[in-house]
């Protein structure tokens, strides 16, 4: 076993060499003033009486106990932007501590200095996102500034591609000595006596480096942006004893795929994880980097899955073995709303169905989640794509087996409305019609073809 310091950090600072030192550190989950599960809502978290606040930040539910938060939206570009009140010690640096990153779809990070809450003609510090401690260099260090981190990003193809454990502000006039952090490397047989020595379904406090060759790869995830496979002191093993879990393998600050037989260094805690008597060795969430690769192909292809109708994803539902489940993504209209949006989880429970106007659901999707502008507007009749597992399942109700054909929990909700008069809630006021052929809407007397264009 050896000491190693931060391969992934992008700047070290030594105490030894300089005044400054810490004035406050933010590491998670904290006490947040509420955990939104959410990338579109707000929280504040405060220590040693600093309070930042954070917005278009992911940091899950009080039970996930995450020690990184996530940004970047499947959904939708965003800014991810963390901020300060005034600070009235001099500030020299701001460091973020990131543990996974998707340069290409990060438009840019900075660091803005202001004079006032609202950031008028703010100093701008930019940098370069990365793995690690990535430090902004204040020039001229004054009392009372406010401080904001932003994350400009586009939209991705999984949620929180953009993570990191900690916020360091540093002042030129002293504080705690800043000690860059050591971090033992270990084979995967003293990583495996590490974990086993952890109670059932705990996690170390430490994080560690793990090296050894990926064996029993699984394919690339592209909806959740990682991959699991199991590592090894040899490259010819064949167990699965020590799993690195939901990896993040990157390199040069893109997705890179690891294939079996690739040397790799990975970073992160380690769990005994125990579920009825069975007993799984894991680094869980690691970021991963490449020490030595092997030949072949490590192209990322997005998956695209064909939508069908809510009438066909029953049909689906009802083939499918009982605890069977299959990807698709529906295309529908909601019939009604079960249960409304729940801010707090970010998800919703909805009958779909393929009639605009039907208010009779034939296929429900459970507790689908979404982001908080759909789930708030969401109504009756939207045109919806729901994307996740359609299942199969069985209950006893009467001294009977039931039969429960749905979308699972965990299924992602976008509206998507078309624009035009086909966005009208149909009823009363508006009516879809069919002639020769042609859908149109009728309104006021008024004919209207589905792009909104008055017909007669």
């Amino acid at each position: 076993m050896k000491k190693l310091f931060s391969i992934f950090a992008g700047v070290l600072f030594a105490s030894s060499m300089m005044a400054e030192g810490l004035l406050f550190e933010q590491t998670y989950p904290g006490s947040p003033s509420e955990y939104v599960s959410s990338y579109s809502k707000t929280f504040t978290i405060t220590t040693s009486d600093y309070t930042l606040s954070y917005a278009n930040i992911n940091n899950g539910r009080e039970s996930d106990n995450w020690d990184a938060v996530r940004a970047g939206s499947k959904n939708g570009a965003s800014v991810a932007t963390i901020t300060s009140a005034a600070i009235a010690a001099k500030v020299s640096k701001v460091i973020v501590d990131f543990t996974q990153v998707d340069a290409s779809k990060t438009n840019k990070l900075a660091l803005l200095v202001a004079d006032d809450a609202n950031f008028t003609n703010p100093t701008e510090v930019t940098a370069t996102i990365a793995v690690g401690e990535v430090a902004f260099a204040v020039a001229a260090p004054a009392e009372n500034k406010f401080y904001r981190i932003s994350i400009d990003q586009a939209q991705g193809s999984a949620n929180g591609f953009n993570r990191f454990d900690k916020i360091q502000f540093i002042s030129p006039d002293g504080g705690t000595p800043i000690v860059p952090e050591e971090y033992d490397t270990l084979t995967v047989a003293e990583a495996k006596a590490a974990c086993q020595v952890l109670d059932d379904n705990a996690s170390s406090t430490e994080k560690y480096y793990i090296e050894g060759f990926a064996i029993n790869v699984d394919a690339y995830s592209v909806e959740y942006g990682n991959q699991i496979f199991f590592m090894a002191d040899a490259a010819d093993a064949t167990d699965t004893e020590f799993e690195a879990y939901a990896a993040y393998p990157t390199k040069d600050g893109q997705a890179y795929p690891v294939l079996a037989g690739d040397k790799v260094r990975a970073f992160g805690k380690l769990k005994k994880y125990v579920k009825d008597g069975n007993v799984q060795l894991e680094i869980v969430n690691p970021a991963v980097e490449f020490i030595s690769e092997v030949e072949g192909d490590r192209t990322i292809t997005p998956e695209e899955l064909v939508t069908i109708t809510a009438a066909e994803a029953l049909e689906k539902c009802q083939a499918l073995e009982v605890g069977a489940t299959e990807k698709a993504a529906v295309l529908c209209y909601v019939a009604n709303i079960k249960t409304p949006y729940d801010s707090q989880y970010g998800n919703v429970t909805v009958w779909l169905n393929d009639d605009p106007t039907s208010t009779y659901g034939s296929i429900q999707a459970y507790r689908a989640k979404c982001s908080a502008e759909d789930g708030t507007a969401l109504k009756e009749h939207d045109k919806v794509l729901v994307v996740g597992n359609l299942s199969h399942t069985t209950y006893e109700k009467d001294g009977e087996t039931k039969h429960s054909y749905q979308i699972a929990q965990g299924a992602q909700l976008t509206i998507k409305n078309e624009t035009g008069v086909e966005n009208i809630t149909l009823g009363v006021e508006a009516q879809k019609v069919m002639m020769e052929g042609v859908v149109y809407i009728v309104r006021d007397n008024k004919l209207f073809n589905l792009q909104g264009v008055q017909i007669r």
